[in-house]
C-alpha cells in the first residue's frame, strides 16, 4: 500500500510540475509573441526579424518557429506590395523576404513573392520565383498541393516568362531551372504529375503575326521542350494549339493547327523519339486570365491565348 500512495503521490508531483511548465511556457510564447504582433504593427521589418529570430531559438516557442517564419514572409510581402512603402523600404522587404523563403523552402511563400514581383511588373523576378515555388512542389512537399494549385502556378509561371524578355540581362529569353543533376525542372520537373493525373503547361513559343513561323523567342522554348522531353525519355507527347479570338473562328482553327504542327515537327528535327500528338483549338479555349495575381490588359490577354501547352500526362507502366 505504501508503494502505491508513495506512486501516486509522484505522478500527482509530476503533472503539477508540467502544468507549471506549460503554464510558462504559454507566458514565454505570449511575450515574444506580442514583440512579434508589435514589429509587424510598426511596419518594422528589422524588429520583426529579431523577433522571429527569439521565437525560433527559444526552447519553449521553438516549435512554432515555422509558424511564424511564414508570418514573418507574409508580412514582408505585406510591407512590399502596400503603396506607401518606398521604393528603397520595398526592396529591403523584397530581399529579406527571399532570404526567409529560400530558408523556408515553402511553396506557397515562393508562389506568393512570385505573385508579389508580378503585380510590380518584374517579370523576371516572378518567373524565378514562382520556378522555386514548383521546385519547392517537388523537393521539399511538406504542404501538399492540390491539381489545381499546380495547375494556377503553371499558367502564372507561363503567363510571367511569356513578359519577361524584356527585363531580363541583355533581353535574353530566360529558361527554366536546372535540377542538381543538370536536368531541367520548374515548369517541366516530372515530379509535378505526383498525386496529379494530368496537367496542362502553356508554353511560351511565339509566331511572327499570322504565320507559323517562329520567334527567336519561339525556337528557345520549341528547344527547352525538346531537350525536357529527351532528358526524361517520353513515350508520348501530347500538345494543344490555340489562337487568340480576332480572326473568324475557322481561321483560328487552321491557324493553331498549322502553328501546333510546326511544333512537332520542330521537335521531331530536335531528335524527339516520341510519339507526338496534337489537337488544335483554335481561339475556344482562351487563357484564365483570373489565376493571374492582376489584371491584363487586351494586347496581354491576346498573347496569352496565342499559346501551345503540353498536356501531361502519367505514363501508364
Amino acid at each position: 500500500m505504501t508503494t502505491f500512495v508513495q506512486r501516486l503521490f509522484l505522478t500527482v508531483l509530476v503533472l503539477a510540475w508540467s502544468g507549471v511548465d506549460a503554464a510558462r511556457a504559454a507566458g514565454d510564447c505570449s511575450s515574444l509573441i506580442a514583440t512579434f504582433e508589435r514589429a509587424v504593427a510598426s511596419k518594422s521589418i528589422d524588429a520583426a526579424k529579431r523577433a522571429v529570430g527569439e521565437i525560433a531559438s527559444d526552447i519553449l516557442c521553438g516549435a512554432r518557429a515555422e509558424e511564424f517564419s511564414a508570418r514573418y514572409s507574409e508580412f514582408l510581402i505585406a510591407v512590399a506590395g502596400d503603396a506607401a512603402t518606398g521604393t528603397e523600404e520595398r526592396r529591403r522587404a523584397l530581399d529579406a523576404a527571399e532570404d526567409a523563403i529560400a530558408v523556408a523552402g515553402a511553396w506557397r511563400m515562393a508562389a506568393a513573392l512570385g505573385d508579389a514581383y508580378f503585380r510590380l511588373d518584374e517579370r523576371s523576378r516572378a518567373f524565378a520565383w514562382y520556378e522555386k515555388a514548383l521546385t519547392f512542389m517537388t523537393s521539399r512537399p511538406a504542404t501538399r498541393a492540390s491539381a489545381s494549385e499546380k495547375q494556377a502556378l503553371l499558367a502564372k509561371a507561363g503567363a510571367a516568362k511569356s513578359g519577361a524578355k524584356e527585363q531580363s540581362p541583355e533581353g535574353q529569353w530566360l529558361q527554366s531551372t536546372r535540377e542538381l543533376d543538370g536536368k531541367i525542372g520548374g515548369m517541366y520537373a516530372p515530379g509535378l504529375l505526383r498525386e496529379v493525373e494530368v496537367l496542362s503547361v502553356p508554353l511560351p513559343v511565339r509566331f511572327f503575326t499570322d504565320e507559323t513561323r517562329f520567334t527567336p523567342e519561339g525556337e528557345a522554348a520549341v528547344a527547352e521542350l525538346a531537350q525536357a522531353a529527351n532528358e526524361q525519355q517520353l513515350a508520348r507527347l501530347k500538345l494543344v494549339g490555340h489562337a487568340d479570338p480576332r480572326g473568324s473562328d475557322q481561321h483560328n482553327l487552321d491557324l493553331s493547327k498549322r502553328r501546333v504542327e510546326a511544333v512537332r515537327t520542330e521537335l521531331t528535327r530536335r531528335g524527339v523519339k516520341a510519339r507526338i500528338d496534337v489537337e488544335w483549338k483554335g481561339s475556344r479555349q482562351p487563357f484564365d486570365a483570373s489565376v493571374l495575381p492582376y489584371t491584363p490588359n487586351q494586347e496581354e490577354r491576346w498573347a496569352l491565348d496565342r499559346r501551345v501547352e503540353w498536356v501531361r500526362e502519367k505514363e501508364t507502366e
